[in-house]
């Protein structure tokens, strides 16, 4: 199914922290999840920026010196159209770095979900666990294609705080 456009939640063009090198990072708006403690949850409604998806893979193959594309949200697995559209379009120069808060199982016996996951170079898929301290709180790494090495998502505590358009935004893995 083609659809033209994507609920976005955020957008920031040149990050750190969420990923390997410099990235170009989408939060997507929308979560069915409801994981206790969730680090977004301003994510979880339907009240997102809907944008076009052709207009956002022009931004993103636009933005000069990034190593890659971080998926995150909400749940960028809750729209797998838009999010499948939207990998198609991406330079393919660019690696692929998913966060889901869907299980390893609930993804492989989900045949739209593991189309998605064979789309990107590496996926930390699993709810969201406020209780653990690892700083993946739960979540199960997936590697695919060889384009993002293990070692380059060990677990990292950095954090970023940009400003923009007089708002700031704090982002990347930290301790609350």
């Amino acid at each position: 199914m083609t659809v033209e456009n994507i609920n976005i939640h955020q957008l920031l063009p040149n990050s750190e922290v969420n990923g390997p090198g410099k990235r170009f990072v989408v939060w997507l708006q929308g979560c069915p999840l409801n994981c206790p403690g969730c680090f977004n949850p301003l994510t979880h409604g339907s009240q997102g920026i809907l944008m076009k998806i052709s207009d956002l893979a022009k931004q993103i193959n636009q933005t000069k010196d990034i190593r890659g594309l971080t998926l995150s949200g909400g749940e960028p697995l809750f729209q797998l159209d838009a999010i499948k559209q939207l990998i198609r379009l991406t330079d393919k120069r660019l690696d692929i770095l998913l966060f889901s808060g869907y299980s390893w199982n609930e993804v492989v016996n989900d045949e739209a979900k593991k189309q998605v996951l064979q789309m990107v170079d590496a996926a930390l898929l699993g709810r969201y666990n406020q209780k653990l301290s690892h700083p993946f709180r739960g979540k199960k790494l997936v590697l695919h294609g060889g384009r993002i090495k293990p070692e380059e998502l060990k677990p990292w505590l950095s954090t970023e705080i940009v400003l923009s358009d007089g708002k700031v935004q704090i982002t990347g893995l930290y301790k609350k």
